[in-house]
């Protein structure tokens, strides 16, 4: 019921207020995952558990930039950070920083849906690569 009426006030709402409202809600939601990105990359760089290696953000869906990072107090040093635009073959590049032993972890950014998240944690299990995946909202591609 309350939905309904939610649903109905929305929708007498003109456009000009319905597109405030709808990039208010998106910007929200931009900074909650951004906000849980560099939750998980400050407890990735300074936890003592994580092996010395390189932490690679592979194809952030968020502008990532160095000081957004210093300013939650990250250490960048182990960092590094592969924007979408810069990957090419994201399977091979998954599998490669996975299965290397210079990568300590690997944070990605898949879908629920995509088939090759179990091929990776089996690659991150076999190798001790710690692999985080922040969900994506959208449906998988072959990458």
């Amino acid at each position: 019921m309350r939905q309904l009426a939610l649903t109905t006030s929305v929708s007498r709402l003109p456009q000009s207020a319905l597109n405030r409202q709808q990039a208010g809600y998106f910007r929200e939601i931009a900074e909650d995952n951004i906000a849980s990105i560099c939750q998980t990359l400050a407890a990735l760089t300074t936890s003592g558990d994580v092996q010395q290696g390189w932490i690679l953000v592979l194809a952030p869906q968020h502008h990532l930039s160095k000081q957004l990072l210093e300013q939650c107090q990250i250490d960048c040093q182990r960092l590094l950070v592969i924007g979408q635009k810069q990957v090419h073959r994201y399977d091979n590049l998954m599998r490669d920083a996975l299965t290397c032993s210079t990568c300590s972890a690997v944070l990605s950014f898949l879908p629920v849906d995509c088939a090759e998240l179990a091929d990776y944690q089996y690659l991150a299990n076999k190798y001790q690569t710690q692999l985080i995946n922040h969900y994506s909202i959208q449906t998988c591609t072959s990458h």
